[in-house]
């Protein structure tokens, strides 16, 4: 939950991964997200682990809802 004074401001968070980490996969946003790279959606996990995967960065522009909620979900492989 954001708990900000300005009206409809427009947050980004920023998600880093260690270098030497996998890539996040199977990523699905929250609607107030407002733009997103394509090619972050795109990296499945059941797509082999390969150089050709979404590797960041991962920036989640949104206008922040006034209630609760999970701005993300995503898988990793470990």
């Amino acid at each position: 939950k954001c708990d900000i004074e300005a009206s409809a401001p427009n947050v980004t968070l920023s998600l880093d991964i260690p270098t030497n980490g996998p890539p996040l996969q199977d990523i699905m946003v929250h609607h107030c997200v407002t733009s997103v790279d394509p090619a972050m959606l795109l990296s499945s996990s059941a797509e082999p682990l390969d150089d050709s995967m979404y590797s960041g960065p991962y920036n989640f522009p949104f206008i922040p809802p006034s209630d609760s909620f999970n701005l993300c979900y995503y898988t990793s492989q470990v």
